[in-house]
């Protein structure tokens, strides 16, 4: 018995050791190499992909996230709570089992709402190790473990 195609869009995933983003096309049975992982231009190279290997499968809804892309294209520079919203976005898609949400979404949400209180105006390139480490103090000195904090 053969199995029925999967309508299920690939999966952007990074290639840890070359930091690459990197998409397994079925129809052709290999990994598809996009550039690097986060890019404006690995996006763009995925959602070619998949229009060109799934044109069946329904046209990606233009996200938040694909808004800040071309505010990043275009020379913008976009914010922390920007960032946080675009997140939040796509954990409340992808943060589910059997259509509801799991204990993830609300571990994220609680981290993002720190993050966005406390470094929300400043632009997401001044957000570094140093901050990101004194955003972790703060997490930890409210409860929260570390295997939640660094997921």
């Amino acid at each position: 018995m053969s199995q029925r195609p999967s309508t299920k869009l690939p999966k952007y995933s990074k290639h840890k050791p070359s930091g690459t983003a990197r998409v397994w096309i079925n129809a052709i049975q290999k990994h598809e190499s996009l550039g690097k992982y986060g890019s404006p231009e690995s996006w763009r190279k995925y959602y070619q992909l998949v229009r060109e290997y799934y044109p069946s499968a329904a046209e990606p809804e233009k996200s938040v996230t694909e808004d800040l892309l071309e505010l990043v294209e275009k020379g913008n520079e976009i914010s922390v709570a920007e960032l946080c919203i675009s997140y939040v976005e796509w954990a409340e898609k992808n943060y589910r089992k059997n259509g509801k949400p799991t204990g993830e979404l609300g571990n994220a949400k609680r981290i993002i709402r720190t993050l966005k209180s406390q470094y929300g105006h400043l632009p997401e390139s001044s957000f570094g190790p140093l901050r990101y480490l004194k955003l972790r103090k703060q997490l930890e000195d409210k409860c929260l473990s570390i295997s939640t904090i660094q997921k």
